[in-house]
């Protein structure tokens, strides 16, 4: 009870400093000089009609300050029954946060106890989808890279390890739902900056974008690689692509990835109709005795080109 007089007290503060705005003399509010004079910013903003956004802001500002006060002088451990008051009561997400001292935890959030109790109040508020409800009130305050990034984090930790893919399933459906495309997200993730980045497919991010592309092709691997590879070679052109592939094959964790990204590579430029000359530049064929990988790929692409013309013939 004590702590509840003293959030009171505290509102009473700030609503009296608001209502001193209503109550100057009526001479003054008609009088042009005086009111340029006499009144301060937050009175003038107070007597504008009819209710303004400014308003609403003002508002929202005042509850602000009552949540953290509350949260200043409160356990930021909260019982069962108070996550249900606040499920009645429909408490804001980000008032939530607040409340829980979530507000200042930076890129440590998800290691903060405190994170799995707004979860479950998430989940209690949002019983159909609170992976993305959580997701889409912490993108108001981190970027979708950021936020990808502390979910890479904590899917080190074992005690984290579930929320981290919940979370990032979370981001995916929020993507989803806005239509991002293969390339939205590739450019959310900043994976377009360092194009200088020879270990493109070992970053954590990029698992991350590949997952999401899978998603956007329902799960068709054929058709995702295809997508990967049109969105990559955007970015580094069909050369630069290749260089990447062969660089990836090199590597036993993206060894796998990168073969199939060089498959995909090659049935796109057939799709295109490449010339097999580039396509032997491309692929950095030596030689017409290579025995290379990328010398059968060479072959067969050859092989199949004049198949087709040959038809067309």
């Amino acid at each position: 009870m004590r702590v509840h007089h003293v959030v009171l007290l505290v509102a009473a503060a700030i609503l009296a400093t608001t209502n001193a705005a209503l109550t100057l003399p009526q001479f003054m509010i008609n009088s042009p000089k005086l009111t340029g004079s006499l009144l301060t910013a937050q009175q003038q903003r107070f007597l504008r009609t009819p209710y303004t956004e400014d308003d609403s802001i003002e508002e929202r500002g005042i509850s602000t300050v009552v949540e953290k006060t509350k949260a200043l002088l409160s356990s930021s451990k909260v019982s069962e029954q108070t996550l249900e008051r606040w499920v009645r009561n429909d408490k804001s997400p980000k008032k939530a946060l607040i409340r829980l001292k979530l507000d200042k935890a930076g890129d440590k959030l998800l290691e903060k106890p405190q994170f799995e109790t707004w979860a479950k109040y998430m989940t209690m508020l949002n019983k159909e989808n609170p992976e993305a409800a959580m997701i889409s009130t912490l993108r108001t305050r981190y970027s979708d890279d950021v936020l990808s990034q502390m979910t890479i984090t904590a899917e080190t930790a074992s005690g984290t390890k579930e929320m981290a893919a919940r979370l990032q399933a979370g981001q995916r459906s929020v993507w989803m739902s806005e239509w991002k495309s293969a390339d939205d997200v590739f450019k959310l993730l900043k994976l377009n900056v360092n194009k200088a980045d020879r270990k493109l497919f070992a970053n954590p991010q990029f698992t991350v974008w590949t997952k999401y592309v899978d998603d956007l092709n329902g799960g068709e691997t054929k058709k995702a690689n295809s997508v990967i590879v049109s969105t990559l070679t955007d970015h580094h052109g069909d050369e630069g692509l290749a260089k990447l592939i062969r660089a990836a094959k090199d590597v036993e964790e993206t060894k796998t990835l990168a073969v199939d990204l060089q498959k995909a590579q090659v049935d796109n430029w057939f799709v295109a109709m490449e010339s097999p000359k580039d396509v032997k530049k491309w692929l950095g064929v030596k030689g017409a005795t290579s025995d290379t990988a990328e010398a059968q790929l060479y072959h067969n692409y050859v092989k199949n080109y004049e198949k087709i013309f040959r038809k067309t013939e």
